[in-house]
């Protein structure tokens, strides 16, 4: 099974899972450079899942994964996975990397490149030595030194990449690299937004911001299907200062004579919570957060006032007690879980 999920031509997300006479990823994804990791399984963007005749990735122009962790796991001929430099490609605040560990028999992992110069080099384990960081065995991760941005030492946030033609530096709001360097208009792809075939920092007051990606007017926000919310219920995008998105910002809520509108709370603000939200991710907790069922208060944790459906809390050994739900005052029971 591959599943891809994909937004102007971002990939969100790809899961490889038990697929069969697949050898490499070189010929399906030729020119992937970013995996944006808005959509997660299980907070991993990348999923390679026992997939028998896979012997290698071959994702070379692969720059940056925005979001989410890598999980390679039980693919029994798999080369050089170990060897990649994962930790420089992710970028995002769930970054975890789970690739299997073990030397396969039948792999000689050998690494023959032209310059050894342009590459990432990696030590896998302590007692080994540094190496070439390969996709396959004649093609090896690009070392850029504008991947990153490093300040005082420490490496704080995506950097602009470097140009194909000449390995210099992109534009600042470039990222994953350029055809042309310091031009906003030959970026792969956009740290902030697109607009009108260049990456700026910001979009147009007139415009909104879709996705963090792109800016769009407010008819094309307008315009954009409804998200199903459980059920009959449809949540609808919004334009609202400065964004076009499925929920009204802090302070604000769904204007009840048109769900494409949001007006401002007078006293608390009640944001309705449709379906069945069942939390089991990381994934899943940020968009509780994003709904506004739970509000964060520098280290704690409280509901807003809300109206529940019903509420099941199960196979959660941390939890001492439910205090963090004090602020929830009505369980409507008009959605039940097994009769309950």
């Amino acid at each position: 099974m591959i599943l891809i999920e994909n937004i102007s031509q971002r990939r969100l997300l790809i899961l490889l899972l038990v697929c069969v006479s697949l050898t490499t990823l070189a010929q399906m994804f030729p020119n992937l450079r970013i995996i944006g990791g808005q959509t997660l399984i299980q907070h991993y963007a990348l999923i390679i899942y026992q997939n028998e005749d896979l012997i290698e990735i071959g994702l070379p122009k692969l720059r940056v994964i925005r979001n989410g962790g890598v999980r390679i796991a039980e693919n029994s001929r798999m080369c050089y996975a170990r060897y990649i430099d994962w930790k420089h490609l992710l970028a995002g605040p769930i970054n975890d990397i789970l690739v299997d560990d073990g030397k396969i028999k039948h792999c000689t992992e050998d690494c023959d490149v032209m310059d050894e110069e342009v590459c990432r080099h990696v030590r896998h384990g302590q007692s080994e030595k540094e190496r070439i960081s390969c996709w396959n065995s004649s093609t090896c991760q690009t070392n850029c030194p504008y991947d990153r941005i490093t300040i005082n030492g420490s490496i704080s946030s995506i950097g602009p990449g470097c140009a194909d033609s000449n390995f210099e530096k992109c534009h600042d709001e470039c990222v994953a690299g350029c055809t042309v360097p310091g031009n906003n208009r030959a970026c792969y792809g956009c740290k902030h937004y697109s607009h009108e075939g260049a990456c700026v920092a910001q979009c147009p007051s007139h415009l909104f911001a879709y996705f963090d990606r792109r800016c769009i007017t407010e008819a094309e926000c307008d315009a954009i299907p409804p998200r199903s919310a459980g059920g009959s219920e449809q949540n609808h995008f919004k334009a609202s200062h400065g964004h076009c998105r499925l929920h009204c910002p802090d302070f604000y809520e769904e204007d009840p004579s048109n769900p494409k509108k949001c007006r401002k709370c007078t006293g608390e603000c009640h944001r309705k919570c449709h379906g069945n939200i069942t939390v089991d991710s990381i994934m899943k907790v940020r968009t509780t957060l994003l709904l506004g069922l739970i509000g964060q208060r520098l280290i704690h944790f409280k509901f807003k006032k809300q109206n529940f459906s019903y509420l099941m809390i199960r196979l959660s050994s941390s939890f001492i007690n439910l205090n963090i739900f004090k602020s929830l005052k009505v369980i409507t029971g008009s959605h039940l879980y097994r009769d309950k």
